[in-house]
C-alpha cells in the first residue's frame, strides 16, 4: 500500500518501510499544539498534519502522527535546544513516563478518516554521562528528548505497550485504522 506520510520524522518513515509500505514524505509545515488533554493533543496534531498535507494531495492514504511524553503530569514535546533537552531528561530519570502517539489516517478523495492513540510506559536510566548523550545530538526531534532505539548513556526501558509506539508510530493501531477504512 502506498502512503503519504505527513511528517518529517525519518523514524516513522523507517517503521513504515520496514513494514512493507511504499511511502512518499511531505512535511506538513505546522506547529504542534501542546495544550489540553494529552490523548486529545496527539490525535488533534496528527489530524492537523494529515489535513495540511491533504490540501496538496487529494488522493491516496495520508497518514499523520504525533508523539509526546507525559512526565509527572507535564507534557513534553521535542526539546527546543540542548539546555531544554537536559532539563527534560533529568526530570524523567528513574521515574515512569507515559508515551502517547496519535495516528490519523485520511482518504481525502473519499472524505473518510479514522484516528486513535496508543499509550506506552517507559523508565529512563542514565547509564553513562549525560553530557555524552547531549553532545551526540540524539535528543533532537524526539519527544521528551530520548529515543528507545538509541541506547547509549540515556536508555529507556519499555514497561508497558509497544516499542514502535515509543519510537513514534504504533503499527498495531495503524493496521486497525486501515482495516476500519477498507
Amino acid at each position: 500500500m502506498k502512503v503519504v506520510l505527513a511528517s518529517a520524522s525519518f523514524r516513522r518513515l523507517d517503521i513504515l518501510q520496514e513494514n512493507g509500505f511504499e511511502v512518499d514524505v511531505v512535511d506538513p509545515g505546522i506547529e504542534e499544539e501542546r495544550s489540553g488533554r494529552p490523548e486529545r493533543m496527539v490525535v488533534d496534531n496528527a489530524g492537523r498534519k494529515a489535513h495540511s498535507v491533504a490540501k496538496r494531495n487529494k488522493s491516496g492514504v495520508i497518514l499523520g502522527a504525533d508523539t509526546l511524553v507525559v512526565s509527572s503530569g507535564n507534557v513534553l514535546g521535542k526539546p527546543a535546544d540542548e539546555t531544554d533537552a537536559e532539563r527534560m531528561l533529568r526530570a524523567q530519570l528513574g521515574s515512569v513516563q507515559e508515551v502517547l502517539s496519535g495516528v490519523f489516517v485520511l482518504f481525502p478523495d473519499k472524505e473518510r478518516f479514522a484516528c486513535g492513540y496508543e499509550r506506552s510506559k517507559v523508565r529512563l536510566k542514565l547509564c553513562g554521562k549525560m553530557d555524552d548523550y547531549l553532545d551526540s545530538g540524539q535528543w533532537r526531534g524526539k519527544a521528551g528528548g530520548f529515543g528507545i532505539q538509541d541506547g547509549g548513556p540515556v536508555s529507556a526501558e519499555l514497561l508497558m505497550g509497544n516499542e514502535d509506539n515509543v519510537i513514534g508510530l504504533p503499527m498495531g493501531l495503524l493496521s486497525r485504522l486501515l482495516g476500519v477504512l477498507s
